[in-house]
């Protein structure tokens, strides 16, 4: 596998361009799939953290003004992948919501490149380098994410072993349910599977080369695909960090089915356990 990332990466303004991004400090090898098990999963989190409005529980950098304000957006993908667009298109903006979108796009892309690296070559042309194309792809991760919550944490959600799917994607008109007026639908889980397993196979044919026995990525998205493929196959379950408070965007992998609440990281253990005594 011959990826490489910097030690880590800035976000800056650009005129015509938006907010993009640029590696700092030395190029480093990424050798193996088995480094990025968690990262399209956390990926595809982010965008959904963001639609679904995680700001966390105790999150200093946002105010509640703020936070009130995007709240008062309406709870639909067209309404919140606008916001995003519009965050990252503006260099100071002036109303709340977006505000508040921006500042959560900033800090959880930054976070996501500092612990696995940038989506695309190091080389790559400047206009594929930038906020709204980072949330472009990870817009197709965010279905990943959203498909191993629903086999998760929320398998028994709904009633008819049926699962939750957002209604942008017309998956089987036949077992599709309506459970709300706007953003809840559910399908079988083999429909919304089939609909997974045609995105990683549509990732795995444009950025993986090599055979089926020996997959060579050509850059992170590939390394991606495979990585999620990889996690799914061998039924891999994940669950949210423990620290819900700044909050953190990172997920634990779940052994021998014990779905205890956990923490990453000696930091998020001390934060959550603060909190929850108070």
């Amino acid at each position: 596998m011959n990826i490489v990332r910097h030690s880590s990466y800035k976000l800056f303004w650009k005129p015509k361009l938006g907010w993009t991004y640029a590696g700092l400090e030395n190029l480093q090898k990424i050798d193996t799939i088995d480094k990025l098990t968690t990262a399209p999963f956390e990926l595809g989190g982010i965008i959904s953290s963001i639609r679904k409005k995680y700001i966390g529980a105790s999150n200093s950098k946002i105010t509640k003004n703020a936070q009130n304000a995007l709240e008062t957006v309406t709870d639909t993908a067209f309404a919140i992948d606008q916001l995003m667009i519009q965050a990252a298109s503006t260099k100071e903006p002036v109303d709340s919501a977006t505000i508040t979108v921006q500042s959560m796009l900033k800090e959880r892309m930054l976070w996501w490149m500092n612990k696995y690296g940038c989506l695309n070559t190091y080389d790559t042309k400047p206009e594929y380098r930038t906020m709204e194309v980072f949330i472009s792809q990870g817009k197709k991760f965010e279905w990943i994410f959203d498909y191993i919550n629903e086999i998760g944490l929320y398998a028994n959600a709904l009633p008819d072993g049926l699962l939750r799917m957002r209604p942008t994607e017309a998956i089987n008109m036949q077992t599709r349910k309506e459970y709300t007026a706007t953003e809840v639908n559910a399908v079988s889980k083999d429909d919304f599977a089939g609909y997974i397993r045609s995105l990683i196979i549509a990732g795995q044919t444009k950025f993986v080369t090599g055979t089926p026995n020996e997959p060579i990525p050509t850059n992170m998205q590939g390394a991606l695909w495979l990585a999620a493929d990889q996690a799914l196959s061998n039924n891999v379950t994940f669950m949210r960090c423990a620290n819900i408070y700044t909050p953190c965007m990172s997920l634990i992998t779940i052994i021998n089915d014990n779905y205890q609440q956990a923490t990453c990281s000696k930091p998020c253990k001390e934060i959550a356990k603060e909190y929850n005594n108070v």
